[in-house]
C-alpha cells in the first residue's frame, strides 16, 4: 500500500513564496532563488509510507528504478531459461527422431509379451527342447546379436530371444531397474511362454541375472551357458552416494535427455563397440551399430532409466556365492580378446572347480557373432 502526502508541503511552499514575493526588496535574486529550491526541496522529501516504510519521495523514486531493475533481469533470466529449455527439447526430439527413423530392428517377425512393466518383444524359432537367449543387458542391446546362430539352434531347439525389459523393442518404464527386477521378469516369462525348464544361453551383463534364476528357481533352467560373464570383483560393486546423485541427474527429463542423447549418439556407440565389443574393429556390420543405435533411442530417450540404473549399479550382485551355486553342467565361454577373459576364466575355476571354461580365439565380446561357427563347436 503507498500514501503520499505531498499537499501540506506543497501548500506551506506555496504561501512562503507569495508572502516573499511581497518583501521581495528584501532579498537578492539568489536569495530568493534559493529560498524557493528549498521549499521545493522540501516538498520532494514529503513523508511517503511504501512497504511499511516511512520514506521520502526521492527514495520512493530510487526503490520503484531499483525494483524495475530487477523485474527487468529476472524477465531476461526466465527468457533466457525458457529458450535454453526449449531448444535442449527440439534437440533432443530431432536427435530422437533421426535415431529412430533407421529401417533395421524391425518388429514384424516377432511378438510382445505383456508383463508389468510394459510390453517385452521376444521371438521364437524352430521346434524341439526350449532354448532361451538373453542378450547383454545393455540400453541398445537386442535379440539380433544371437542372428548368426539362431538358424543353426533352431534345428534342434525351440528357441527364443527376447529384447530385455528397457531394452531394445521393448517398452522402457520410467522406474529403476535392478536385479530383482529382471529375475521376476524372467520367471514370469518362462511360466507365461516356454511353460517348462528351459536352457539357458546369456551373454556379458545378463550373465549374473541368469545365475540368480538359478539361485531363487533352480527348476527353472535345465542348462546354463555363460558367455563372456563379469569378474567377481567388478560385479560386487555397491551403490554409493555419487551414483545415485549421477542417477538423479539422468533421469530428469531435459538434461537427463540430452547427456544420453550425446553419450547414445551413433559415433560413440561406434567406437565402444569398436574397442570393448569387437575383435577387428573393421568388420563390425553397419546394421549391428544401426540397430544398437536405433535401440537406445525407442521411447522417446526413456532408456536412459536403465542406462542410469546400470551406470549406478543397481544391476549389479554378490557374485562369489552365486558362482558357487552353479549346476555342475555349467559352460563359460570367453572371447580370447575380451577384458580380463583369463582372469575371469581362473576366478570362477577358484570359487567352482566343476564348470567348463573355454575360450573363442580372435573375438571379445560378441563371440557368437563374431566367430558363430567356433562359438557352436564350442557349445556343443
Amino acid at each position: 500500500m503507498l500514501l503520499i502526502f505531498p499537499s501540506i508541503c506543497a501548500r506551506n511552499c506555496f504561501f512562503q513564496i507569495v508572502r516573499l514575493s511581497y518583501h521581495k526588496k528584501q532579498f537578492s535574486n539568489s536569495n530568493f532563488v534559493n529560498f524557493f529550491k528549498n521549499k521545493l526541496y522540501n516538498c520532494f522529501f514529503c513523508p511517503i509510507i511504501y512497504k511499511n516504510k516511512l520514506i521520502s519521495f526521492n527514495l520512493l523514486y530510487k526503490n520503484l528504478q531499483e525494483d524495475t531493475m530487477a523485474k527487468n533481469k529476472l524477465a531476461k533470466i526466465a527468457f533466457f531459461s525458457a529458450t535454453t529449455i526449449t531448444t535442449i527439447h527440439v534437440v533432443n526430439r530431432i536427435m530422437n527422431y533421426l535415431a529412430v527413423s533407421k529401417d533395421v530392428l524391425t518388429t514384424k517377425p516377432g511378438e510382445f509379451y505383456d508383463w508389468k512393466y510394459g510390453k517385452v518383444y521376444y521371438e521364437q524359432h524352430g521346434e524341439g527342447s526350449p532354448l532361451l537367449l538373453l542378450h547383454s543387458l545393455e540400453v541398445g542391446g537386442n535379440a539380433d546379436e544371437w542372428s548368426h546362430i539362431v538358424s543353426q539352434l533352431a534345428k534342434k531347439h525351440t528357441v527364443y530371444t527376447v529384447d530385455l525389459p528397457g531394452c531394445g523393442r521393448s517398452e522402457k518404464s520410467l522406474t529403476t531397474y535392478t536385479n530383482f527386477v529382471y529375475i521376476r521378469f524372467l520367471a514370469d516369462f518362462i511360466n507365461a511362454v516356454i511353460c517348462e525348464p528351459t536352457a539357458m544361453i546369456a551373454n556379458a551383463e545378463s550373465c549374473p541375472l541368469a545365475m540368480m534364476l538359478h539361485k531363487y528357481n533352480p527348476t527353472f533352467i535345465s542348462d546354463l551357458t555363460l558367455v563372456n560373464p563379469p569378474s567377481i570383483k567388478e560385479a560386487s560393486q555397491s551403490v554409493t552416494f555419487i551414483d545415485k546423485l549421477k542417477k538423479w541427474i539422468l533421469d530428469t527429463p531435459i538434461l537427463g535427455s540430452l547427456l544420453y542423447q550425446l553419450h547414445y549418439r551413433e559415433n560413440m556407440i561406434s567406437k565402444r563397440l569398436a574397442a570393448d565389443g569387437f575383435y577387428d574393429a573393421r568388420l563390425i556390420p553397419s546394421n549391428f551399430i544401426a540397430s544398437y543405435y536405433k535401440g537406445t533411442h525407442l521411447g522417446k530417450s526413456q532408456g536412459r532409466f536403465l542406462a542410469s540404473s546400470i551406470d549406478a549399479h543397481y544391476i549389479h550382485v554378490p557374485l562369489a556365492k552365486l558362482v558357487q551355486e552353479l549346476p555342475e553342467n555349467t559352460r563359460v565361454l570367453l572371447g580370447t580378446f575380451h577384458k580380463n577373459a583369463n582372469c575371469i576364466s581362473k576366478e570362477y575355476l577358484l570359487y567352482y572347480s566343476n564348470i567348463s571354461t573355454k575360450l573363442i580365439p580372435n573375438t571379445k565380446k560378441y563371440p557368437h557373432f563374431e566367430a558363430p561357427a567356433e562359438f557352436l563347436r564350442k557349445l556343443n
